[in-house]
């Protein structure tokens, strides 16, 4: 019995040791996200505190209010497990936390503020719930309802919905820069003079705190969600499409461009849109801005900032001049940029379909314009006259070819072995024929 008292005192000797020599404590506080309990004999606050360079920001228990404040964290030198922390400016008042790690990640301490003491339980968060970038990311805050929508390059997309009056409310372009703070701690600084930190309490979502750069008097916090928005009726782009709004017709042939066709003649400006949700989006054209609800990925209303309904179209890249020399490479100059058009057949009516690969929306998108009629059934055999080059689209089935000075007619149809091929008559010629057989590519 005197041999095993011995031994378990020199086990307990040993552990103490191994505890006095072990290297627990953090050196520094910056990044990282603690779960700090402070227990008394009637009550009991916990909160998770998340460290900047020389703040921490905390949310008052049984509230949407997050608080900042200072602090001083000192490693011991002499017992590397053991720390001093200091929590300035709290409620309470300051708040010392004499703290004990038994690991990496989990701690004891002794604490008191000006009032009263007592014990405390701290835990490091390894979560790690920070995106490397925020590309393809709207960000929206509960309580200010202003988004973000978030593209490459630091360009951005912000909603200011400050003004009551929607007509008086800017969807604006605008630069960011993104910066992981730590595991769980984001920082996004813009041209629009703020900053904003994020606190995730997961990948989706969390806490901000939010200042303007000049005038670090003013504070905004509260919840934030973040998502990569898709699916339903809403476009996550615009580019290639056009939309008309009673009797405007907006086509959006750049990111950030579109032409205005108006009874009066057409112009050119500059747009912004944000998709917010899977069947709402904001559409600005200077001086206008519409909320736009979709209810079909081809109609929809116009919810606030105009009446009524609009309608879009989808094949805006096969308007205007197209160059088809490398069919069924196409080369669109209205986008400035080329499309890869091909056919296919509808599975249920067996009708041939056209449709085009438009790879600014990374999807296809099947092409109206063309009617399907099987009356005219050629052999497939290549021909090497049939009309390319520039071509003026703006009316199909009807197109004006520049190499011939006349114009063309297509139609879609099967050739004698059943396969979907275009046919065209040429009014020059006065004839039919199978226009690019040997060059289509079939849509598996």
């Amino acid at each position: 019995m005197k041999g095993y008292i011995v031994k378990f005192f020199v086990l307990f000797f040993c552990l103490n040791k191994v505890m006095a020599n072990s290297d627990f404590a953090p050196d520094t506080l910056e990044g990282k996200t603690l779960q700090i309990t402070e227990s008394t004999n009637d009550n009991e606050f916990k909160s998770e505190f998340y460290f900047t360079l020389n703040k921490a920001y905390y949310q008052i228990p049984l509230s949407n209010t997050f608080k900042e404040i200072s602090y001083d964290y000192n490693k011991s030198i002499g017992s590397p497990s053991n720390a001093t922390l200091k929590l300035l400016g709290r409620d309470e008042g300051d708040v010392i936390h004499e703290i004990v790690f038994s690991s990496t990640t989990t701690a004891q301490s002794n604490w008191t503020d000006d009032l009263k003491s007592g014990d405390g339980e701290l835990s490091v968060s390894e979560q790690n719930f920070v995106p490397i970038s925020l590309s393809d990311f709207t960000l929206s805050g509960s309580s200010t309802n202003d988004i973000f929508k978030f593209g490459d390059s630091n360009q951005a997309l912000y909603y200011d919905s400050f003004a009551d009056n929607f007509s008086d409310r800017k969807l604006s372009r605008i630069t960011y820069n993104w910066e992981q703070n730590g595991s769980r701690i984001g920082k996004l600084t813009s041209s629009l003079g703020e900053t904003l930190f994020l606190f995730f309490e997961s990948n989706t979502d969390g806490y901000f705190y939010w200042t303007e750069t000049v005038n670090e008097k003013d504070r905004l916090n509260g919840p934030f969600d973040l998502n990569e928005v898709s699916g339903g009726y809403a476009y996550d782009s615009l580019v290639g499409s056009s939309i008309t709004i009673e009797d405007t017709v907006y086509s959006f042939i750049s990111s950030s461009a579109a032409e205005i066709q108006t009874a009066s003649g057409s112009t050119s400006k500059e747009f912004s849109y944000l998709k917010n949700s899977y069947n709402e989006a904001l559409l600005f054209v200077d001086p206008n801005l519409y909320r736009l609800d979709f209810h079909s990925i081809n109609s929809g209303m116009i919810s606030e900032g105009g009446e009524g309904t609009f309608q879009i179209s989808h094949n805006t890249a096969t308007k205007g001049w197209v160059f088809n020399s490398f069919f069924p490479w196409v080369y669109s100059n209205k986008l400035g940029s080329w499309y890869y058009q091909g056919l296919f057949s509808e599975h249920n009516s067996n009708k041939t379909e056209m449709a085009y690969f438009q790879s600014w929306r990374n999807s296809w998108t099947k092409n109206d314009d063309l009617e399907f009629n099987n009356r005219r059934v050629f052999a497939l055999e290549p021909q090497k006259n049939y009309p390319k080059g520039w071509l003026w689209t703006e009316h199909l089935p009807w197109a004006y070819s520049f190499e011939t000075g006349g114009w063309l007619y297509f139609e879609l149809a099967k050739d004698v072995d059943g396969n979907p091929v275009m046919n065209y008559y040429d009014y020059e010629t006065e004839s039919w024929g199978l226009y690019g057989p040997s060059l289509i590519s079939l849509i598996k």
